[in-house]
């Protein structure tokens, strides 16, 4: 007996090989990795600061413009000139050149409130741009969620299979040892090495799960696919959360309604643009100017200017082909499609978020029922297993014990699972994971 457990022992260890080089990765751990090696979720930082960078008075018309230009021109002509004296004035390859310089400041003084209009808009799309990022943030933390309680699920079960597999290697010994001395059939023995080899192709079944569930975290942590680790992760009871209070929190703090909120507060300043040029605009303009000319055939031999210019200019549009309602109409019809898009938004979100907290309802309830139904296979398993030493019950009963406690755990480990999951969800829906 001691030499066959030595040897299943061995099993489990073979297929676990490299399990004391394994990192050990806590959930916070895990998400932390993700926010900072994530592709998606850098794309997205980008774009947040490419809005910032958009965002400012200056992108927005709000200061002046200032250009310098420098231009100089040499030609080269044959000229012939007869003045109204009789003179003559004949040249070829006459020579001439002409440079100005000049420095010029405009500013819009006033454009109907467009450049408040533009400022505004500027702002919300930095804002759009922020929720998206934490959009992408969210469904990242939630496929870290995901990911990580599938390799807490496949490690946790393999766990209940090797345990199995010690049980029906206890088994196989006992019918063995039974056989020797005549107190069971062959066929009991053999039925016993069946049932462990079935059990020991579960464990590497399940030792293969592992494996891939390792992989799939590591994906969703833009790691190397290949580092091994474990996660030790133990389930807490859960209580029952407040469903108005994740109802208030969804309007409020929801990522998705927030930005489609500050969306549609950039198509109304985009609005308030377009009917801005229903109101004149003020420009001033100054600048200072410089020219000098020289030439060998003409009637200035040489001319030099420089100076200060100012004014101010206004303008208004009287009438455009009608293009400026038209675009008017069709700002007001994107606003209402837009507030329609929330409302049905809104509408949408509620429904999950119910939907979801019924399955959190759900998975607390069938938590407690497999608990109860785990600890009764347990109990019953026990009673089997001292029945069966005794020689009371046969291997197919001890086996069917044995079975029921495995499908019980199971279970059991899946609906915890279950509610991790959907707590999860329901944690992302109002924007919880911004506090992570």
């Amino acid at each position: 007996m001691k030499h066959r457990i030595v040897a299943i022992f061995f099993i489990i260890v073979f297929f676990s090989t490299g399990i004391n080089a394994q990192e050990s990765l806590s959930l916070t751990q895990a998400v932390e990795i993700a926010l900072k090696n994530n592709y998606s979720i850098q794309v997205a930082q980008n774009e947040c600061l490419q809005q910032a960078n958009n965002n400012v008075v200056g992108n927005a018309g709000m200061l002046p413009t200032i250009q310098a230009n420098l231009m100089q021109d040499n030609t080269v002509t044959d000229t012939k000139q007869k003045f109204l004296s009789g003179a003559n004035n004949d040249k070829n390859g006459a020579k001439a050149k002409q440079f100005n310089a000049g420095v010029e400041l405009g500013w819009t003084l006033f454009d109907g409130l467009k450049m408040l209009a533009s400022k505004s808009k500027l702002s919300e799309n930095e804002l759009v741009a922020k929720y998206k990022f934490k959009q992408q943030v969210e469904q990242v933390i939630g496929k870290v969620y995901k990911a990580y309680f599938d390799l807490v699920q496949a490690e946790q079960l393999l766990k209940i299979v090797e345990n199995s597999l010690v049980i029906s290697d206890s088994r196989r010994s006992l019918c063995l040892s039974k056989y020797n001395i005549g107190k069971a059939s062959k066929s009991e023995y053999l039925s016993s090495q069946v049932d462990y080899n079935t059990d020991k192709m579960q464990l590497l079944r399940q030792q293969v799960a592992v494996k891939n569930a390792q992989i799939a975290l590591n994906q969703i942590l833009s790691r190397d696919l290949t580092i091994s680790l474990t996660t030790n992760f133990i389930y807490q009871k859960k209580a029952l959360l407040n469903t108005d209070s994740l109802l208030n929190l969804v309007q409020t703090k929801n990522s998705t309604l927030a930005m489609l909120k500050s969306a549609n507060r950039s198509l109304q300043f985009a609005y308030n643009e377009t009917k801005s040029e229903r109101y004149p605009s003020l420009q001033f303009k100054t600048g200072y100017n410089f020219s000098n000319t020289t030439s060998e055939a003409g009637f200035l031999q040489s001319s030099q200017n420089a100076g200060l210019h100012y004014g101010a200019s206004i303008g208004f549009n009287l009438y455009n082909g009608g293009s400026l309602n038209r675009r008017l109409k069709n700002n007001q019809l994107q606003l209402k499609s837009a507030e329609l898009n929330y409302k049905d938004s809104s509408l949408k979100i509620v429904q999950l978020l119910k939907q979801q907290m019924n399955q959190y309802e759900m998975a607390l309830q069938l938590v407690a029922m497999e608990t109860e139904n785990a600890d009764v296979a347990n109990s019953n398993f026990l009673i089997a297993k001292i029945q069966f030493e005794a020689g009371v019950y046969n291997a197919l009963e001890f086996r069917q014990a044995q079975l029921n406690l495995l499908q019980a755990q199971t279970r059991l480990l899946s609906v915890k699972n279950e509610l991790e999951l959907a707590e999860s969800e329901l944690l992302k829906m109002v924007g919880a994971f911004s506090n992570l």
